[in-house]
């Protein structure tokens, strides 16, 4: 084989190793770009303290008029399969492959992001208990780090709003302080 057959048979072979190498480092997590989705909420919404300590992994009892921990904040996400459902003034139901993020800062609504609570619509008979949707909690700092363990109680929780597909919208503009 000359030169040129030899260039012509390794120049696609080497272009098909990169492209390999590319797409295996292309990030596969479908969370790992919620913030390029719509923002719901265009600032951090200031968190009532019991909310945001039964939104931890796992919870814990907390009064609100004498709670030792700091403030929380939270910003909410939607992609692109979810939006047009969520920001809908009407109860509704998200389709399948909808994401929700609502993300949360602890001290100030500038702090760094601490923890992200995921709501994933999975298709029909995922868990038609709770509207087809899986929950994460993830840390914010390490997208790698999630659980799916001990949430029944998100679970519990968002049940309360089963008209509404299981989501407290109540951080939508016009809508704020609504559900609970």
């Amino acid at each position: 084989m000359g030169r040129a057959g030899f260039l012509l048979l390794y120049l696609p072979m080497s272009m098909l190793c990169v492209c390999a190498v590319v797409a295996a480092q292309a990030p596969l997590d479908p969370i790992a770009s919620y913030r390029t989705w719509k923002k719901v909420n265009a600032k951090p919404i200031y968190m009532e303290p019991a909310v945001a300590a039964a939104c931890l992994p796992r919870p814990i009892a907390v009064s609100s008029k004498d709670n030792p921990h700091v403030p929380t904040y939270f910003t909410v996400y939607v992609n692109a399969t979810g939006e047009r459902a969520m920001l809908s003034s009407e109860p509704v139901k998200l389709p399948a492959g909808s994401i929700v993020v609502k993300e949360k800062r602890v001290g100030s609504p500038d702090a760094k992001v601490k923890l992200l609570t995921v709501l994933i619509k999975r298709q029909r008979g995922y868990a038609t208990a709770n509207g087809d949707w899986q929950y994460l909690v993830v840390d914010g700092t390490d997208l790698s780090h999630r659980t799916t363990d001990h949430l029944e109680h998100c679970k519990s929780c968002h049940a309360e709003q089963k008209k509404d597909d299981y989501l407290f919208r109540d951080y939508l503009p016009g809508r704020v302080g609504t559900s609970r």
